[in-house]
Parts: structure tokens; C-alpha cells; sequence
């Protein structure tokens, strides 16, 4: 009876493990989500964790990266417009 309760013991342990290996990246990564759109575009996730959390931190830095970058040119066009259109015409 002894040895039921130690079985059991132990798998609780190791599902409790189990899901903490897995609750912390989640965790991570939803705190750099609420930063990204919170405005810090420069908030990127840890990619290390279980295979399919990795990866989804892996595709979000990326999908980051790129909205970043389009930002940017985005900036760039912009400020090149407002100048153009502060130039005088010549004619």
C-alpha cells in the first residue's frame, strides 16, 4: 500500500515538473507579446523550451523582425515625403 502511494507520489512530481517545463517558456513568451504590442518592438522571446514552444518563439521573433523592418522603411518613406514636400518648387 506503501509503494502505491510512493508511485504516486513520484508521477505527480514528474507531471508537475512536466508542466512547469512547459508553463515557463508559455510565460515568456506571452510577456513578450503584451511588451510588443504594449510598443517595445524590440522585445524578443527566449527560443529554448519544448520543440513546439521553441519554435513558436522561433516563428514570433521572425514575424517580429520583419514588422520591425517595415516600421522602418515605413519611417524612412515617411520622413523622405515630409521633406519633399517642405522643399521648395523650382521651375
Amino acid at each position: 500500500m506503501h509503494s502505491g502511494r510512493l508511485v504516486t507520489t513520484l508521477a505527480l512530481g514528474v507531471l508537475l515538473l512536466a508542466m512547469l517545463a512547459t508553463l515557463r517558456p508559455m510565460t515568456s513568451l506571452t510577456d513578450v507579446v503584451r511588451r510588443f504590442a504594449g510598443g517595445d518592438r524590440k522585445a524578443r522571446a527566449a527560443t529554448v523550451g519544448a520543440a513546439e514552444i521553441g519554435t513558436l518563439a522561433h516563428e514570433w521573433n521572425r514575424m517580429a523582425d520583419a514588422l520591425a523592418l517595415r516600421e522602418a522603411e515605413l519611417g524612412a518613406r515617411t520622413r523622405s515625403t515630409s521633406r519633399a514636400r517642405r522643399s521648395p518648387a523650382r521651375t
